[in-house]
């Protein structure tokens, strides 16, 4: 699998669409759900590929690994709702808040996943000669991705202050003919996240025979 921003784009219509299509039974928890499984089936069909290496009880190791990320998205759901509940008995700024809401909740749910790999190389024995190739599990906790509050919506790792503009764009343009908010708001939230997550990178422990060695990589 990869990471697919077409597919997130297409998740995150449907839930705005069910959103409208509901109306009068939609809840703030099924935007709040929606954004988050969106976000989290999008990551997790991204692969993790790492290098490793290090001293296990045979050698030298070095090799690579390949796998993904488990997500629990209600972290992500929990701070979108508990933003929208405080945007109530606001008069003005809920978008800055919802903005905040949804990054500090992807940031929360990609900290805390579960990273596994398999793992597969090679070890070197003390006197230098090759022994069998070495292959096992390595896991690790949490996608770490570059911090994106810079108050620069012009930078391209400033998620918070893109999505703000992105939040402004759809006020300036509601009036617009053929303006569709549901659909730029897809496209716009998934360029943003699509971005942020690219920056991420992970780190493993190798597990069992392959204790000793620290994987190294990103998600693509």
């Amino acid at each position: 699998m990869a990471l697919v921003k077409n597919d997130l784009i297409s998740d995150l219509k449907a839930t705005f669409k069910k959103m409208k299509d509901d109306r009068d039974k939609a809840s703030n928890s099924d935007f709040s759900e929606g954004i988050a499984s969106a976000c989290k089936s999008y990551i997790e069909a991204g692969d993790i590929t790492t290098m490793d290496g290090g001293t296990v009880s045979s050698g030298v190791f070095a090799g690579s690994g390949s796998g993904g990320i488990t997500l629990d998205d209600s972290l992500m759901s929990d701070e979108i709702d508990s933003a929208i509940s405080d945007m109530q008995d606001m008069t003005s700024g809920g978008d800055a808040v919802l903005a905040d809401a949804i990054f500090l909740g992807l940031n929360e749910m990609i900290s805390k996943g579960e990273v596994e790999t398999d793992v597969e190389g090679s070890t070197t024995s003390p006197s230098g000669s090759p022994v069998e190739p070495t292959s096992g599990k390595a896991k690790g906790r949490g996608l770490s991705c570059t911090d994106g509050v810079t108050e620069d919506p012009n930078n391209p790792k400033d998620f918070v202050g893109k999505l703000k503009k992105v939040f402004q764009d759809m006020i300036d343009k509601r009036n617009d003919e053929d303006f569709n908010g549901d659909t730029y708001l897809a496209e716009k939230l998934a360029d943003i996240i699509n971005t942020y997550i690219a920056t991420g990178t992970v780190t493993t422990s190798g597990q069992g025979a392959l204790s000793g060695v620290t994987g190294t990589g990103k998600i693509a």
